[in-house]
């Protein structure tokens, strides 16, 4: 797979920095934000669905998904259809 080679990478460059602004220009008047919670994962989440072609719509869904990957396809979320959410690094079912 081609899509995160150095060139591919240089060319998403733009891209990578408009998603960077997106979501910190979502921080607001925050004056503290959980770098991980609220900046990596987010980021590293929209560049992931970007190059796979899934609709920013769509980025909650995708960010469920994501999350059940981690933990291993946990069978309750998929069962009950609940959201994964991370509390301090761990993540539990909501």
């Amino acid at each position: 797979m081609n899509a995160f080679r150095p060139a591919r990478i240089r060319q998403m460059e733009q891209s990578i920095i408009r998603t960077v602004t997106d979501v910190m220009d979502g921080f607001g008047d925050q004056t503290e934000v959980h770098v991980v919670h609220d900046f990596a994962i987010p980021v590293q989440i929209y560049i992931i669905a970007d190059t796979l072609g899934v609709a920013r719509s769509d980025f909650r869904l995708f960010r469920e998904w994501s999350d059940a990957w981690f933990v291993g396809f946990d069978d309750a979320a998929f069962v009950t259809g609940q959201a994964l959410v991370a509390d301090g690094g761990m993540y539990k079912i909501s």
